[in-house]
């Protein structure tokens, strides 16, 4: 039996952006390193106010590479961090709602019904 990958292109796709995202005080930090067509990267930060949905971008940085990007981007993720940014928590999911009650809960009064 023949392979069936067999004369076709079998290259993985490189990622073509990383970002982190980091949050304090009603605002939210989002540092993105992109690849671009010729192989090198770009760094840039914005900031988004939470609540008026506003957004300042600001901090571009050219690399050679996009991993000198990408190692960037891990610094300063790690110097906000130090700064009082916190990583953004996951809101995703099924999130269980905390029980109602311990014990087995006495029934309603059934007075004066039929």
């Amino acid at each position: 039996m023949a392979n069936h990958l067999e004369g076709q292109d079998t290259d993985v796709q490189e990622p073509k952006r990383l970002s982190t995202s980091l949050t304090a005080g009603g605002m939210r930090l989002t540092i993105m390193a992109q690849r671009k067509a010729d192989g090198t990267g770009t760094v840039f930060v914005q900031t988004t106010d939470t609540k008026t949905k506003k957004s300042e971008r600001g901090m571009t940085k050219r690399f050679e590479s996009f991993d000198a990007a990408c190692e960037h981007l891990k610094g300063l993720a790690q110097d906000a961090m130090k700064k009082g940014w916190q990583r953004a928590e996951r809101s995703g999911g099924f999130k269980a709602r905390p029980d109602a009650f311990t014990t087995l809960p006495t029934p309603p009064s059934t007075k004066g019904k039929k």
